[in-house]
Formats: C-alpha cells, sequence, structure tokens
C-alpha cells in the first residue's frame, strides 16, 4: 500500500512541506492509501502530539517510536455494527495509560457515542457518555448523561438554539423535537442506535 504524507496548518487547510517548516505550527499526516495512519502535531518546529491509527501493531512498539513527554493518542478498530464503528481511544503520556475512552462514529465518521473508561480495569465510567446529533459537519446537538443514565444537558451549536440547555428546558425550546433528534439520545443507553 502506497504511503505518502501531507500538511496541513491549524486551519486544516493543505499546504507545502515547505510551507509548514516555515510556519512552524502545523499537522503532518501519513497515510497508508487513502487512510491516516499518523497524524503529529508540530507547534514551534516540535513535536507536540501524535495520533496514531493501530492496526496490527503492539502498543510497546508503537510508544517506542515517539518520544514520552508527549501525548501519544492510540485509535484502534474494535468492532463493526452494521454501518457503525466503535473505536478504542487510549492516551499515553511517559509511556503510562493516562485516559482511555470508547467512541462509536457514524457511516461518514462523525462521532455520535463517547464514553470514558477506567484505565485500571476497561470499564465504563458512569456519567461520562456524549452522544451528538449533527443536522450537518458544523450544525449539532451533544446531549451530557447522569451517572443514572438521564439526559443532564445539551450543548446546541444550532441555529437560534445555540447554547446550553437543561432538561427542564428543552421541551420549550423553540424548534426542539424529540421525534426529530429520535429516541436513541433520550438516555445514555443504548449505545449503538436501532
Amino acid at each position: 500500500m502506497a504511503t505518502r504524507i501531507e500538511y496541513k496548518n491549524k486551519n486544516g487547510e493543505s499546504i507545502t512541506k515547505e510551507e509548514a517548516l516555515i510556519i512552524g505550527d502545523y499537522i503532518e499526516i501519513t497515510k497508508e492509501g487513502n487512510l491516516s495512519k499518523i497524524e503529529k502535531e508540530i507547534a514551534s518546529g516540535n513535536l507536540t502530539y501524535v495520533t496514531f491509527f493501530k492496526i496490527n501493531e503492539s502498543i510497546p512498539e508503537i510508544l517506542a517510536m515517539f518520544p514520552n513527554d508527549i501525548t501519544i493518542k492510540i485509535m484502534s478498530l474494535e468492532q463493526s455494527f452494521g454501518s457503525y464503528q466503535m473505536i478504542k481511544e487510549q492516551n499515553y503520556f511517559n509511556g503510562n495509560l493516562a485516559f482511555m475512552g470508547q467512541i462509536l462514529e457514524n457511516s461518514i465518521g462523525r462521532q455520535i457515542f463517547f464514553q470514558a473508561l477506567s484505565i485500571t480495569n476497561g470499564n465504563p465510567i458512569p456519567g461520562t457518555v456524549s452522544k451528538c446529533f449533527y443536522f450537518n459537519k458544523d450544525e449539532y446537538y451533544t446531549f451530557d448523561y447522569n451517572s443514572d443514565g438521564t439526559i443532564k444537558s445539551m450543548d446546541s451549536t444550532y441555529n437560534k438554539n445555540a447554547g446550553c440547555w437543561y432538561l427542564n428546558d428543552l421541551n420549550d425550546l423553540d424548534g426542539f423535537s424529540w421525534s426529530e433528534v429520535g429516541s436513541y439520545y433520550q438516555n445514555a443507553e443504548p449505545i449503538t442506535p436501532v
């Protein structure tokens, strides 16, 4: 599979390697075929953060590729549910696991579910679930849930409802409708839409 390197500025716009080296703050993306394999964030010419998309590599192999004093985020596909993909996120710093979570992405790669996991046993941490309902890439609702799975709040970037809203505000919110959003978002479970 062909490997190529692309460069983007902090706004996500494609730039040349020469432009990247001049501006000093950029993202270097190593791709295998059309898929990102490694994304390196560079600030003032220094490597500050790495996202590695794991397939068959071991965690020790990946960690050995980069300096210890940066955050290394390792993303790995855990399971597919029809058009949805469950991805495990593990963040390492100084060679130690510092954070772990699970992400469910839809068929176009948008995150619709997130939950933090315990770094000691991998179990879901109650009260850390977020679900996103998208109107388009810039307009969406993000629902956060309490430890018992009920809705805590909704953050909105959508139209006139932009802002943070609590459960008792939702029914009175102009233009908000559970029938439009769907029952999947009314509770922390289920993880995958029906």
